[in-house]
């Protein structure tokens, strides 16, 4: 068992934490906002993440699980320390590296007035490359490891507890803070990548760059198929039976969002900028991502006869995915702005993230929240579907028909069931179909 310390207890800190709470060690999570250190005390989590609950409240209630506001009380004893902090893309797509150099700075001055052992430092949080290198020469006499998230929002627990790699990037592979983190994650039956600092760091951006890839891929194919005959429906699924393409991130529609992938694909663009070289493709994935929350105003205004002036949209989801309550880079959220700067009422609803869409949209005329996706609908003129929840593809669209003004239903992630849509009366319109 370690001690283990988790700076940061936002989402990839808070999930950090539980998940090796959960496996004997003992974690502490030290954060600098002390009302959030409050809520986790009191059992609270202030962000929803399927199954995170339970076994939080299970870790913290046999003592496994403790939280700090005192920078010094977390470090004390600590065997390792992992670093979760935000690192947020500036407007130039670099990272904004001002918290984990804050963090750097408290562990220097912390190792300078303690005679405890030196604990092990883990970079989680995505960082650019070179970072662990430049760390190693602040402070000189710990070990620095490169050990990324691969963490999806809606299935983090999961993700962390059944990972499909561990990646590790030591300055020396024989270091004994190679076998310290070995030992760490020696329960996790996957494989596990040991590399240098840089390598570690570029798995990382490479592997959400390369998704990110796919999906303006599918994206591209679908605008042609619209304009041959084809259907990407089809043409997904015949590609995504090659091994070697997969069928994963191939549903084509309005893009991608969340706080990793616009962050980290710009972020590498950057990063290749100031090494002198022009990556093309990730600046054809970013056009493209933007292009198809445009289209997506497009084919509502055209399905409304070329005018959003005073017409009632209902939009279904407002996180950027489903089974979270980020609206980080949503494309709903962007796609109501443009919706409502055009002259739209939208009534909007999503069972988790109504709350944080509020905030975001706060002073906007001519929007609001429903309470539910039936009362969203009931009046529209047309329905647009921007995240897919399950329960809107269990929808009684009978019931959706005759609650509506319009028939119109735009199907943003290309999920919803287009022939019983017709079947009741509906107009259909996805994306590549």
């Amino acid at each position: 068992m370690y001690k283990v310390t988790i700076i940061g207890s936002g989402y990839v800190g808070l999930v950090t934490a539980v998940c090796l709470a959960d496996i004997g060690h003992q974690a502490i999570g030290y954060d600098i906002d002390r009302q959030k250190i409050k809520t986790l005390r009191d059992g609270r989590i202030p962000f929803y993440e399927p199954d995170l609950a339970e076994m939080f409240k299970k870790n913290l209630s046999a003592g496994r699980l403790t939280f700090t506001a005192s920078f010094d009380d977390a470090m004390a004893e600590a065997d390792l320390v992992f670093i979760c902090v935000g690192t947020p893309a500036k407007a130039d797509g670099s990272s904004d590296m001002g918290a984990y150099f804050k963090v750097i700075g408290a562990i220097k001055d912390h190792l300078k007035k303690t005679s405890n052992a030196l604990p092990v430092v883990i970079n989680k949080s995505t960082v650019p490359l070179g970072t662990a290198r430049h760390v190693n020469t602040v402070i000189k006499n710990i070990s620095i490891v490169s050990n990324p998230e691969f963490l999806r929002e809606g299935k983090a627990v999961a993700d962390f507890t059944r990972p499909d790699r561990i990646v590790l990037g030591f300055k020396d592979k024989s270091e004994p803070a190679v076998k310290i983190l070995l030992n760490l994650y020696r329960s996790y039956r996957c494989p596990k990548l040991v590399t240098n600092w840089e390598t570690a760091e570029m798995i990382k951006y490479a592997a959400n760059a390369f998704l990110a890839t796919k999906i303006s891929f599918i994206n591209e194919i679908a605008n042609t198929c619209e304009r041959v005959g084809a259907d990407v429906q089809t043409v997904a699924t015949g590609i995504g039976y090659d091994p070697r393409i997969g069928r994963q991130f191939l549903r084509p529609g309005i893009g991608y969002g969340g706080s990793c992938f616009p962050k980290d694909v710009r972020a590498l663009q950057w990063l290749s900028l100031k090494k002198r070289y022009h990556f093309k493709l990730l600046r054809a994935v970013i056009e493209v991502n933007s292009q198809q929350r445009q289209l997506a105003v497009q084919k509502i205004t055209q399905a409304l006869g070329g005018s959003l002036s005073g017409r009632r949209i209902a939009v279904l989801g407002l996180a950027f995915k489903p089974e979270t309550d980020d609206i980080r880079e949503s494309a709903a959220i962007e796609i109501i702005k443009n919706l409502l700067a055009s002259g739209a009422r939208v009534k909007a609803y999503d069972p988790v993230a109504a709350k944080n869409s509020r905030q975001a949209l706060k002073g906007k005329l001519n929007f609001s929240i429903a309470k539910s996706a039936m009362s969203a609908v009931t009046g529209a003129g047309l329905m647009f579907l921007a995240t897919e929840w399950p329960e809107f593809l269990a929808l009684d669209w009978a019931q959706v028909k005759k609650a509506m003004k319009g028939t119109w239903v735009v199907d943003g992630r290309n999920v919803l069931p287009r022939p019983e849509l017709e079947r009741q009366g509906l107009h259909y319109v996805g994306f590549g179909v």
